[in-house]
């Protein structure tokens, strides 16, 4: 397994692995709208944050991205952390996480807000299991049911 900085060359994989996540749980994939920040990653993330893959022999299966939102409060979003379903359930999102969780600390975010779904148990498990406690809405996510954030 090797957890590797997002580079341009990388973005076929990465729109294949979003179907592909997405086809899994039953969702439609849009780049071209709701999804859009899954093909522009330099503008969405790279800016004020970080975005990583997880390979494992040369095939993308886990991403996570992480970027700062709101102006000086130190506050950073995590987003699109998705591991393929037949790598779930081997530490891989605890991985991911702590791959941006380092990287908050090291840029000096105070807080780490996260927003997911009711039927999200894996991601609400993990949050959970790191420390995240719920929040009220933070954002305009429609698609989001759920809000958390971790002091750090």
């Amino acid at each position: 397994m090797t957890i590797k900085a997002y580079k341009p060359n990388m973005q076929p994989d990465i729109v294949a692995f979003y179907a592909e996540c997405f086809q899994a749980l039953g969702w439609d994939y849009d780049p071209q709208g709701e999804h859009a920040d899954t093909v522009h990653i330099a503008e969405e993330y790279l800016e004020t944050g970080q975005f990583w893959c997880l390979y494992d022999c040369g095939a993308l299966v886990g991403t996570v991205a992480l970027r700062a939102i709101g102006r000086g409060e130190q506050i950073a979003e995590l987003k699109r952390l998705y591991v393929l379903p037949a790598w779930q359930g081997k530490g891989l999102g605890g991985l991911l996480f702590d791959t941006a969780f380092q990287y908050a600390k090291r840029s000096g975010f105070k807080t780490i807000y996260a927003d997911t779904r009711n039927d999200r148990l894996a991601s609400r498990h993990l949050l959970c299991s790191y420390g995240f406690h719920e929040i009220t809405q933070y954002n305009d996510n429609a698609f989001a049911e759920l809000f958390y954030a971790l002091d750090l």
